[in-house]
């Protein structure tokens, strides 16, 4: 798993546990090395407010453009 991913967790998911995702991103990070792997912890957001909550535009897409600016360029192939 050779990608740059942005997890996005929200800390009242009720759905998908912080817990969870915690040793989602802890097995990742094991098998596959730190480098690419990141986690947005958004502590007042439920399940998909990171998405389409009403402060995502300000709280959570600039997060998002980070990451891509980020690893932007990283693998040519991607582009």
């Amino acid at each position: 798993l050779d990608l740059p991913i942005l997890f996005i967790q929200g800390g009242r998911n009720y759905i998908f546990k912080p817990k969870g995702m915690a040793k989602t991103l802890d097995w990742l990070r094991s098998h596959h090395g730190n480098a690419k792997f990141d986690l947005l912890y958004l502590a007042d957001y439920a399940h998909l407010d990171g998405i389409v909550g009403k402060n995502a535009a300000v709280d959570v897409f600039p997060r998002i453009v980070e990451h891509l600016d980020a690893h932007a360029g990283a693998d040519p192939s991607l582009s």
